[in-house]
């Protein structure tokens, strides 16, 4: 029986790994580009073959086409993508995404669409998104499941510190949909809510997320807020971060790294469910 600490499997896994970096390098004539692949086709091959209980070789000679095929895909002379399927790479690329969760009727009403945004994706300083937002301090934001917080001056320092900016894909990405947070919240369904006590009368954090479409690329924002158990004390807008993804698959992932990052384990999942969870 082969084992992942086998001789025959790990030569059957260098042997395969090896015939991936051939076809990769002949196809693209990068190096570098070819050992990458390898050592991540590799290592999906030795993973996969254990799970389906068959030999690398075996997995690899039933399944390798698949893996390495390529769609109808046009070459420069360098072997760099030109066009797939009849379309440059880019947009090939952005239509896949969008037909892979774009589909799916539930998770369109958490999408915010290019024209719903009042602001674009471009360079913002810190003192703009002040200025765009000057207007929003003392009202409130309303989710799409009607639950409301108070976006006070202090929600919008939180959200551009440091710490809160680090948090996203850049502080570009990050200012964008700050500068959009109306848009955005109207569309986020919430995800779980998180017991919190550290704060006096702080009751749980609520964490709302939304997807934004912009010009043929996709991001995800998370929205922190904050409910106390004094009802006479409103919920507050209290943090946000923001990251770009390429597939349902990596957004589903962000999603639940932060799930797991607040001890939730079973988040919203928008294809089925928008109504959030308690942990």
């Amino acid at each position: 029986m082969r084992t992942a600490n086998s001789e025959l499997f790990k030569t059957e896994v260098s042997e395969v790994t090896a015939e991936v970096g051939a076809q990769i390098l002949k196809a693209t004539g990068d190096g570098d580009e070819a050992q990458a692949l390898q050592a991540v086709i590799g290592s999906f091959v030795a993973s996969s073959a254990l799970d389906l209980g068959m030999s690398p070789k075996q997995f690899w000679q039933d399944y390798g086409a698949r893996i390495l095929g390529e769609p109808d895909v046009k070459r420069d002379s360098k072997g760099n993508l030109t066009e797939v399927e009849g379309k440059s790479p880019a947009q090939w690329k952005n239509d896949a995404f969008s037909q892979s969760w774009g589909s799916l009727e539930k998770v369109k009403q958490f999408i915010v669409r290019g024209a719903e945004l009042v602001y674009k994706l471009a360079p913002t300083s810190r003192e703009e998104v002040e200025n765009r937002l000057a207007g929003l301090i003392g009202k409130k934001l309303t989710f799409s499941d009607g639950h409301s917080a108070s976006f006070s001056k202090a929600s919008l320092r939180k959200m551009l510190s440091g710490k809160a900016v680090a948090k996203s894909s850049s502080p570009e990405v990050h200012n964008f949909v700050l500068s959009n947070i109306e848009q955005v919240a109207r569309k986020a369904i919430l995800g779980w809510k998180k017991p919190d006590t550290k704060e006096g009368n702080l009751k749980d954090v609520k964490r709302y997320f939304s997807a934004i479409e912009c010009e043929g690329s996709t991001y995800l924002a998370k929205i922190t807020v904050k409910s106390y158990s004094d009802v006479k004390t409103e919920d507050k807008a209290y943090s946000i971060e923001s990251v770009e993804v390429h597939s349902f698959e990596e957004a589903q992932f962000w999603v639940e790294k932060n799930a797991q990052a607040d001890e939730y384990e079973k988040p919203v999942d928008p294809t089925q469910d928008t109504t959030g969870g308690v942990r």
